[in-house]
């Protein structure tokens, strides 16, 4: 997110970072990702990437609380 803003970027889209291949928890991931977003001060567009629909629901559900 600093690197965006210091590029000048109005959107930014992440991947659920290492919840595929790599294993770590979806919960965790999900938890961290939101938190990280919305304590961040910026004017910036994220979209959060769902490769399947499990982690579309982990989003939802994390963005729920």
């Amino acid at each position: 997110l600093k690197r965006a803003v210091e590029n000048h970027c109005q959107t930014v889209a992440f991947p659920s970072i290492s919840t595929g291949v790599y294993d770590f928890p979806l919960d965790k991931a999900t938890k961290i990702a939101i938190d990280a977003i919305r304590t961040f001060d910026a004017p910036l567009d994220v979209t959060m990437v769902c490769f399947d629909t499990g982690t579309y629901e982990a989003y939802q559900s994390a963005l729920a609380n």
